[in-house]
This record gives C-alpha cells, structure tokens and sequence, in this order.
C-alpha cells in the first residue's frame, strides 16, 4: 500500500469496506453510485465516505457521484489488490479440486500457477489450462 503520512488509520481501515462495497455494486451491475448511496449500504455517513477519498486524490463528479469501476480499481490499487499473488495447489483431493476449479480465483488476487499430486491416476490431467505435475 502507498505510504500517505498525514491519513489517519481509521481511513485506511475503512478501504477495505469501500472496495468490497465498489466490488458488490460492480456484480450488481451499477456504474454511478453516490457518496450518500455508499454511504447507506456501509452506514457510514456521506461526508466521511468523500472525506476518506479525497485523501487519496480526486474521485466522482460533484453532483453525479463516483464512476464505480474506476474507483474500484483505484481503491484495489491503494490495498495493492491489484497485484496477483502465484498459487501452487498441492493435492487434488477435495479441497484442492475445489480451488483449481474456481472460476472467481483471479477475482480474489490469485493466479493459479501450478497444481501437483501424488496420485498417478490424476498426474497428467488438466484443470483448465493447467495440467496436474507429480
């Protein structure tokens, strides 16, 4: 996360909110949302919502509200969501199979880098477009 000095920690505690908020409005497919409807869903008041954001730049339109993608994104950046973290699955048993298979994994900052087992009858398998190594 970018370092700012002069933002408090109760700002910085509460991005994770907004960006799980930004996230659910983005799957419901909202692209405009104000600082008052944010505000409603997170039971944070408005001007803490614009306060908090103004301290990391310039976002929304006075009188339209925020582009809920854009700052999404910006908010995945300041977390450092935005940076994919490299996931080895080691045993496809039912946990393993789970996770290989889940279509949101990206979503939730990880690539699927490599998948291994033991089990000759799974090695040379795919998963996707990855193939289960010994």
């Amino acid at each position: 996360m970018q370092e700012h000095p002069s933002i408090s920690k109760a700002t910085v505690d509460r991005l994770p909110r907004y960006y799980r908020c930004l996230r659910q409005l983005s799957d419901e497919g909202v692209s405009i949302a104000s600082s008052e409807e944010l505000g409603r869903r997170l039971s944070i008041n408005p001007e803490q919502i614009r306060k908090d954001l103004t301290a990391f730049g310039q976002f929304g339109k006075k009188g339209v509200g925020y582009y809920v993608a854009e700052l999404k994104e910006s908010i995945g950046g300041i977390l450092g969501l935005d940076q994919h973290l490299s996931l080895a699955i080691v045993g496809m048993g039912h946990l393993g199979a789970a996770l290989a298979n889940y279509q949101g994994i990206e979503r939730l900052g990880f690539r699927l880098a490599a998948i291994f087992d033991s089990n000759p009858v799974v090695i040379g398998t795919r998963v996707g477009e990855r193939r289960v190594e010994d």
